[in-house]
C-alpha cells in the first residue's frame, strides 16, 4: 500500500498511462509484449506507478476472499407479487395505445 511518510510524486507522474499498469497488474492477454515492457519500464522508474501497481495486486488477491454484505430484505418475486405487478385488465389496454405514462 502506500506510504503516508514518502514525499509527493513528481510530475511527471501525471503524465504516466495507468491503464497499462492496470493490465499489467490484471496480466491481461491482449497486452502487446511492446506495451507490457513499457508499463514495467513506468513502474520500475517511477515510485507511484510502483505503489498503484502494488495496491491493484492487493485489491486483485484480496477481493475475491471478501464476503458480500448481507441483505437487508429478500428481493425475490413471490407468485403473488408477480400476479400484482403482471398488466392486466386496464393496463393491459392502455398497454395496446402507448405507455402507462401516456
Amino acid at each position: 500500500m502506500t506510504d503516508a511518510h514518502r514525499p509527493p510524486t513528481p510530475a511527471a507522474h501525471a503524465a504516466h498511462d495507468l491503464t497499462n499498469v492496470a493490465a499489467l497488474a490484471a496480466r491481461a492477454d491482449d497486452l502487446d509484449e511492446k506495451t507490457a515492457d513499457a508499463a514495467r519500464r513506468q513502474v520500475a522508474g517511477c515510485t507511484a506507478c510502483t505503489d498503484v501497481l502494488a495496491d491493484l495486486v492487493t485489491l486483485q488477491t484480496v477481493l475475491p476472499t471478501t464476503s458480500a454484505p448481507a441483505r437487508s430484505r429478500d428481493f425475490r418475486l413471490t407468485p403473488a407479487d408477480a400476479a400484482r405487478l403482471h398488466r392486466n385488465g386496464w393496463r393491459r389496454f392502455v398497454g395496446f395505445f402507448g405507455s402507462p405514462r401516456d
